[in-house]
């Protein structure tokens, strides 16, 4: 079993960076051979691959985590699952992640309050999932809205005045996360755009390059920054939330702010893995 944890660890790794990779060599074929296919089916084809890819991970993953710490493991009992997930708390450590990234990219950052509601209960319900994907997902709508609130304010006070929003509310079936800010919203004729794979970083730039600086290479060409990603985070995160049943919404008021909406099933037999058919 220590071989095959170990083997395990050596494919994950091998995947690192296969996002970007993945996005800027679907863009440059794309950009450059003489196709009939449409956006449509490109971001249609790169869905179908990045969801075969979260069900592959998911599955490393929680091997390396229930096996023994002797085997190369964590030795968790119910491997990346946690019974108890406290939805609130990975909220806030999303935030406080965001905010960190904020401030060493632009700086400052936007200030912002989590409140919570449930239906039944004085606070939301505790329920099964895999932190590490809710993390994830929170992480890219938290620091969309830190961003575009920081770039949209135009001194400190006036950035103290465009507050994030972050809502958690539940049901004994189901719970919902809304990010709400003021940053101006996107534009109505931008529409599908949010969710395509090909107009971020990685599309516009042609090459992907981590940077710890701004946004553009000495050659003014846009790269990938830790706060800015590769500009596919909305996609991918939607992906990670119909994986195991839930939804991502997006709704835009331009000129005002975005509220970006997460719902997720509570109950363990409604959290049916999506699989390609």
């Amino acid at each position: 079993l220590k071989e095959f944890i170990a083997v395990m660890k050596k494919i994950k790794r091998q995947g690192d960076g296969m996002v970007g990779l993945g996005v800027l060599g679907m863009h440059k074929w794309y950009s450059s051979s003489h196709t009939d296919h449409t956006d449509e089916f490109v971001n249609k084809w790169l869905d179908d691959y990045f969801m075969i890819r979260i069900g592959s991970n998911m599955l490393v993953d929680h091997c390396i985590a229930l096996a023994s710490v002797e085997d190369g493991g964590l030795g968790h009992p119910t491997g990346i699952v946690d019974t108890n997930c406290d939805i609130v708390r990975i909220c806030e450590q999303a935030a406080q992640y965001a905010k960190a990234l904020c401030e060493a990219q632009l700086g400052r950052s936007p200030v912002y309050s989590i409140e919570t509601s449930a239906w039944d209960s004085p606070v939301p319900h505790d329920f099964s999932y895999i932190p590490r994907y809710l993390r994830y997902i929170m992480v890219e709508l938290i620091k969309n809205s830190f961003k575009a609130t920081v770039e949209r304010s135009t001194d400190d006070a006036n950035l103290r005045a465009r507050p994030v929003r972050i809502l958690v509310s539940s049901d004994s079936m189901h719970c919902g996360i809304r990010v709400s800010d003021q940053a101006g919203g996107i534009p109505f004729d931008v529409g599908k755009r949010i969710w395509s794979y090909l107009y971020g970083a990685a599309g516009a730039a042609g090459r992907v390059k981590l940077a710890r600086g701004g946004e553009n290479n000495s050659d003014g060409v846009p790269v990938a920054t830790p706060l800015a990603g590769w500009g596919v985070g909305l996609p991918i995160s939607r992906l990670h939330a119909r994986y195991l049943g839930g939804t991502l919404i997006l709704c835009s008021y331009p000129g005002m702010g975005t509220d970006v909406s997460l719902f997720l099933p509570t109950i363990s037999h409604n959290q049916v893995e999506v699989l390609k058919k």
